[in-house]
């Protein structure tokens, strides 16, 4: 359907690939239209497996797409060329897995997954290629004969014709041979085909025609796994099988799910690889074998480990389940007063409950404490927090982030009704006491949707024990909602020894939490004498790095704060490099650094350590905007809600994604959804008054500004915006006045010449404009680096010939 040229883009100096439709007459409408979908679908998506699209137009009367040029080699020239250990193999199905996930997430189907259109760079990253026959489809799949809405506006991207079939045989599933519409478990078939050619060096469905290939695809079993090699591990047998099911609802019905069996998979085979094994599985080059393949080879001691003997021994491999943890010396007259206190629920930990039906979102709210003491409480809130902290870990849970669960400290509360504005599904609640140097947690697990306790212990440890105590707790709650525990045994010092440098870690959390200036600079306090008494102590680097982004963010200098957190995070990682919030901490400093590439691939290690970490999916959301991606950075603050949903900034991020997505009724109402959240700061007028400014209710805007000017007389954000809405007003001595307050606001605190910027470039006095930008450039704006690709407030300037130049500068292109 197209040609492919290799070409420069003389523009910005790199090269590129370049599809285009040649000028034929015989092209009909739909062939052009099918291009155009192509090119659409794919712009749609962005993921790191998926080919990026730069372009599309038409020039000559020839319709064109330009895309990223992926230097490397088609799966299919990998396959006649070359080898391929099990473990590539599993790597490169998973990562055609993750990017069918995050098209099938947007609803968009490829449904023409084949070697041919999969390219393998040189560093191993898999890219995918040709969405020419992409097809939006309904969420829906249960009613496969639906008609179509040929009114709906999404139609353009329904090419099913009936009794029409689209694609390449050999790798079609069933349903799409007989040609009606197809969905994501069409692409999940055909990448089964696609493995099992990696595998094999064969396809699993032959024949001599084009009829021949169909039938066998409706009518034959491919021949297993097992024939070609005795060492194929069945896990893999059955995940191939499943994936090429026939009937499609017995097929996995996401390929997120098909990705999450690979990732364990590849897993296994790694363990198997660090032990030792003699034997690996890898692919023939020579694919001239009749029937069977013989595919799968030796391959010598840096294999995947898969043989016989292997695979005995790695089954001995596993967690030894855990004895509860509770002390043997507590008095007698401790145990009367905890159980006076905590009445008859203390029989409960000798109720073993288990839930009906599966659970799988949590959230653990802060644990109630006797009296005003705020040791205790530091105390009891770290214990709340490290539950968190370890039970985010888990894959199997989806877990209320800390800011929103916190929310209910010290108010009495409906079980079920947090439940609901939480959206979970049970409750870990707590109570902490403390006599003299006794201390007594009590930890229970609620169903609130029957309000029936699942499981309930209680503690008596020592202080500088709470965090195994926490790690033990984790553990036995996913196991009483998982029959498989994702989380693993931690070793007995997870700690610190020290009792009082425990107490100061955990009054540098506590404080930290308040958010202040005054608060983060105690913090600071703390942690730094926690690291006299310990230097090895990696959390209190990690903590460190927090209060300083957090000053950076809010009260002092970006650049020496957040060079500060760099150094700390850097230094936490030196000592533990599991800990998901020093790698977040330093991706953010990253950003301010304008390092993208370092600050993604930092936030994506902190999500692979912490599936749960909120504030990990709010920084890819930042990042996504700074990539000129507001569609993926809605997606990304969308989650990162699901995790947080009372969180103020989440939900301004939300709504300033949908701006620059130039959404604006949704960016409104967005915003109004926030004021339930939190009543109106001076950002939230800000964001108000510069949507308000480019719907061009410009009277709207200036009050919703003024407003926040009211509380806020020297924000720098609120004078910008305001001198934006004169300026857009065509009130250019208004406009002037906010660059004068700005300049001079400037002489007593920074204020990014960013913000001046905006204003003359709305005033189309460009030669102002861009001078504030160089200077922007030099001072490593914060903003400019999030939205100078895609800010609709500079949008009057976007065609000056300066402008693409500096973009570039800014990304390093």
């Amino acid at each position: 359907m197209g040609e492919v040229y290799l070409a420069l883009d003389t523009r910005l100096g790199r090269k590129v690939a370049l599809k285009l439709l040649p000028a034929k007459p015989d092209h009909s409408i739909e062939r052009t239209k099918r291009f155009e979908r192509e090119a659409h679908a794919a712009s749609s998506l962005n993921h790191p497996n998926i080919l990026t699209i730069h372009e599309i137009g038409e020039a000559d009367g020839h319709r064109f797409i330009t895309s990223e040029y992926v230097e490397g080699e088609s799966l299919r020239q990998r396959l006649r060329r070359r080898q391929m250990g099990l473990l590539t193999v599993v790597d490169i199905a998973s990562q055609i897995a993750s990017a069918l996930s995050a098209a099938h997430e947007a609803g968009i189907v490829h449904r023409d997954i084949k070697p041919e259109n999969i390219m393998v760079r040189k560093d191993g990253l898999v890219k995918i290629l040709d969405f020419g026959l992409a097809k939006l489809v309904e969420n829906d799949w249960t009613n496969d004969s639906e008609e179509i809405d040929r009114d709906a506006p999404t139609q353009t991207l329904t090419i099913t014709v009936p009794g029409r079939v689209l694609g390449t045989v050999a790798y079609m599933s069933p349903e799409q041979t007989r040609g009606p519409n197809v969905d994501a478990r069409s692409d999940i078939w055909s990448l089964g085909v696609v493995l099992y050619e990696m595998i094999t060096g064969t396809a699993p469905f032959h024949g001599d025609s084009r009829s021949d290939v169909i039938a066998a695809i409706l009518k034959s079993d491919p021949t297993p796994l097992s024939h070609f090699s005795p060492d194929v591990p069945p896990e893999l047998e059955r995940i191939l099988m499943r994936m090429l099911a026939k009937d499609r609802s017995a097929r996995y019905q996401s390929s997120h799910d098909v990705l999450f069996s690979l990732k364990e998979l590849k897993q296994e085979l790694e363990i198997r690889a660090r032990i030792g094994s003699p034997h690996a599985v890898t692919v023939s080059a020579d694919h001239r074998v009749n029937g069977a393949a013989r595919g799968l080879m030796a391959a010598g001691p840096t294999g995947t480990g898969l043989g016989t003997n292997t695979a005995k021994q790695s089954s001995v491999i596993t967690v030894k389940s855990l004895v509860s943890h509770i002390g043997q010396h507590k008095k007698g007259w401790l145990w009367t007063f905890f159980i006076i206190l905590i009445g008859i629920s203390a029989v409960a930990y000798f109720t073993r409950s288990t839930p009906a039906t599966p659970i799988d979102s949590l959230a653990v709210l802060p644990f109630s404490i006797e009296g005003v003491d705020e040791n205790l409480e530091a105390l009891a809130d770290g214990f709340s927090e490290s539950l968190i902290d370890r039970l985010s870990q888990s894959s199997q849970l989806s877990l209320t982030a800390r800011a929103s669960s916190f929310k209910y400290k010290g108010k009495q509360i409906d079980p079920q009704q947090v439940a609901r504005a939480l959206g979970v599904q049970a409750l870990v609640q707590g109570r902490a006491v403390q006599h003299g140097n006794e201390l007594l947690f009590r930890v229970e697990l609620v169903d609130t949707r029957t309000m029936r306790q699942i499981w309930g212990n209680s503690y008596s440890p020592k202080v500088a024990d709470l965090e195994q105590v926490a790690a033990d707790v984790a553990r036995e709650i996913e196991s009483r909602l998982h029959k498989s525990p994702s989380l693993e045994q931690t070793g007995a010092n997870v700690g610190l020894t020290d009792e009082e440098a425990y107490m100061l870690y955990r009054k540098g959390r506590y404080s930290s939490n308040k958010l202040t200036r005054e608060g983060q600079d105690q913090s600071i306090e703390f942690y730094n004498r926690v690291i006299q008494k310990d230097p090895r102590f990696a959390l209190a680097y990690s903590g460190l790095a927090t209060s300083y982004i957090i000053l950076g963010a809010n009260y002092l200098p970006p650049s020496e704060n957040f060079a500060k957190a760099r150094t700390y995070a850097l230094k936490a990682l030196e000592l533990d490099d599991t800990l998901a919030e020093a790698h977040l901490a330093l991706a953010t400093a990253m950003v301010t650094e304008w390092n993208l590439f370092g600050a993604e691939k930092e936030t994506s290690h902190a999500l692979e350590l912490n599936p749960n970490l909120a504030g990990g999916y709010s920084l890819r959301g930042v990042l996504s905007l700074a990539h000129g991606q507001p569609n993926e950075a809605i997606r990304s603050f969308t989650r990162a809600l699901e995790l947080d949903p009372f969180s103020f900034i989440f939900n301004m991020h939300l709504a300033t994604a949908y701006y620059h997505a130039r959404q604006y009724d949704r960016s409104i109402e967005q915003l109004n959804k926030t004021l339930i959240v939190e009543p109106a700061d001076p950002f939230f007028y800000e964001d108000l008054c510069s949507v308000y400014a480019q719907m061009g209710k410009f009277e709207d805007a200036v009050a919703a500004c003024k407003k926040g000017l009211e509380s806020q007389p020297e924000s720098e954000g609120l004078i910008s915006t305001l001198g934006i809405t004169y300026a857009r007003w065509n009130k250019d001595a208004d406009a002037e006045r906010q660059i004068g307050a700005l300049k001079q606001l400037g002489k007593k605190k920074f204020v990014q010449s960013y913000l001046v910027a905006l204003i003359y470039a709305n005033l189309g006095k460009n030669d102002q404009a861009f001078p504030m930008l160089e200077k922007a450039i030099q001072e490593h704006s914060w903003q400019m680096f999030r939205f100078v690709r895609i800010d609709p407030a500079l949008d009057r300037i976007r065609s000056d010939p300066r402008f693409e130049p500096l973009v570039r500068r800014v990304y390093n292109q």
